[in-house]
């Protein structure tokens, strides 16, 4: 069970999966992966391999929308009128296509290990 108990309202509420949305896309995108998995006796590093493209990495599916919507309905964007038509008119096929440049890797537990590194030539 990864219940918690919520300050705000005073119930358990299940635990949920972290969210990242991008506003613009950068020359150089870095993502760091949090491998670990926790639970209320223990913690533990995920071991599965991750498997990813070389080249054309999508991350249009992560983009942020235009609109950012609270639950009551009011628009939270921060995103002008100007942004919002630059970022509809960009090439397709660059918009959020990454080629992949290093890999960091760890290999070891939570406690302790040792950090690798491997580039493109």
């Amino acid at each position: 069970d990864d219940a918690w108990m919520c300050t705000h309202c005073r119930r358990k509420e299940n635990g949920t999966v972290k969210h990242l949305k991008i506003w613009t896309t950068p020359s150089v995108l870095i993502i760091h992966l949090k491998r670990f998995c926790q639970t209320k006796i223990s913690n533990s590093k995920l071991t599965y391999p991750v498997q990813f493209p070389l080249d054309n990495l999508n991350i249009k599916r992560f983009l942020s929308t235009t609109k950012n919507l609270t639950d009551d309905g009011e628009d939270e964007s921060v995103i002008d009128d100007e942004q919002d038509e630059s970022i509809e008119n960009q090439d397709e096929r660059q918009y959020g296509l990454y080629d992949l440049f290093a890999v960091c890797n760890h290999r070891g537990s939570m406690s302790n290990g040792h950090y690798t590194g491997k580039r493109k030539k």
